[in-house]
């Protein structure tokens, strides 16, 4: 089954999905030949199944929560300002641009996403690009999905 985002509340659902880590559910909103790129590390992956796996992999060393600070939402897509927190399940070292960090800290980024739909109003394509220099935090005492206002 994929989910399709009519609406704000449409992607306020898939963020609920993505904040909870799991990824065969948050992925039921790509398309069959859905595309990420990521320029920063140079990932770029398509297809659902091979991106679950991408997702699925990463999931076993690092969680992932996105809090969108800014939201423009029209027929062709969605882009989104965002403050992501990679919070690692143990300690990792410095890789891919990112700083080392110990468990029980996490990385504080900004991203700009675009995700472009497809006809039928599934996420068909979506890039994520840095736009700043990742920070290592203490993690939140409460990383949860917080409502787009």
């Amino acid at each position: 089954m994929t989910k399709v985002i009519n609406s704000k509340a449409d992607f306020q659902s898939y963020l609920k999905d993505f904040n909870s880590q799991n990824v065969p559910l948050y992925c039921q909103w790509y398309s069959e030949d859905v595309s990420m790129v990521i320029p920063t590390v140079s990932v770029e992956v398509s297809g659902r199944d091979p991106l679950k796996g991408f997702f699925g992999e990463a999931r076993k060393t690092m969680n992932e929560y996105l809090y969108p600070d800014h939201v423009v939402l029209d027929d062709k897509g969605i882009s989104i300002y965002a403050t992501i927190y990679f919070v690692p399940k143990q300690d990792t070292e410095k890789a891919n641009g990112f700083p080392a960090v110990k468990f029980g800290q996490a990385i504080r980024s900004e991203y700009i996403v675009f995700y472009i739909f497809n006809e039928l109003r599934q996420i068909q394509k979506f890039w994520a690009v840095a736009s700043g220099a990742p920070v290592v935090v203490d993690v939140p005492k409460d990383i949860r999905y917080p409502p787009i206002t």
